[in-house]
């Protein structure tokens, strides 16, 4: 397990999660690093419980090849691209995050990413849109606010099967 740690200013990553692993990490900060606050990747398996990733160069969490991690109670916050990117078959089910105030989008999903946000996530003053659902994304979003984001809340541009339910949907603004 890793409680308590603090990946500041790294070259590359805070935190590089690969080869099925499966650990558990909680309250640990991930700040101002060139590459994402956290990258998980190889078909792992991670928790992740109440984070502060904040300020990073590229997305504050990356999952691809085939990741499924948990993310909760999480505040992912002005990255300098996005805030979460789920893509190459990446998965993940998200709850309870406070996903604000990135440059490019809060939440990129791309390239048959399939993420669940689920239960409470805000999605939240983006410069960019709240989701943006690119070419090959799939996912299941429900019970999330998504608001004053600065592009639309939601967009859609060749994406494949996508279920938006019961999410708040208002003060977006599309340029």
């Amino acid at each position: 397990d890793f409680i308590d740690n603090e990946a500041l200013g790294n070259m590359d990553h805070g935190f590089y999660i690969t080869g099925q692993s499966d650990p558990v990490l909680h309250k640990n900060e991930m700040v101002y690093n060139k590459g994402a606050g956290v990258l998980i990747t190889g078909n792992s398996m991670p928790k992740l419980t109440e984070h502060k990733i904040v300020g990073n160069q590229k997305p504050g969490v990356l999952i691809n090849d085939k990741s499924n991690p948990s993310l909760s109670a999480n505040v992912i916050e002005h990255g300098q691209s996005v805030g979460v990117e789920v893509t190459g078959a990446g998965r993940g089910v998200f709850e309870k995050n406070i996903i604000q105030e990135n440059v490019k989008a809060n939440v990129w999903v791309t390239d048959r990413g399939d993420p669940s946000f689920d239960m409470n996530n805000q999605i939240i003053k983006s410069n960019g849109h709240g989701f943006l659902m690119g070419k090959g994304a799939k996912g299941s979003f429900s019970n999330c606010v998504i608001a004053d984001n600065a592009d639309a809340g939601i967009s859609l541009e060749a994406c494949g099967s996508s279920y938006f339910t019961k999410n708040d949907i208002y003060k977006n603004d599309v340029t």
